[in-house]
């Protein structure tokens, strides 16, 4: 059974998970904002991509939206 990640947030491009190296999972990314810490996750499987300061969120969805267009 696989974890509920948290809904996608407004004002964040799609970046699908397929497009990250997992050709069978349906999910985007979604950020998870707790404490200090802020997560990219999958909001499907909740795979972890990134641990990140929330000030450094837009930088680290970024670098991943540049690595799903590789």
């Amino acid at each position: 059974m696989s974890e509920q990640g948290p809904p996608l947030q407004p004002g964040y491009p799609t970046i699908c998970h397929v497009d990250l190296g997992n050709s069978d999972c349906p999910g985007c990314l979604a950020v998870r904002e707790e404490g200090g810490t802020a997560e990219l996750v999958c909001n499907e499987c909740g795979q972890v991509f990134a641990k990140v300061a929330p000030s450094k969120i837009e930088e680290a969805i970024a670098a991943l939206g540049k690595a799903a267009q590789s």
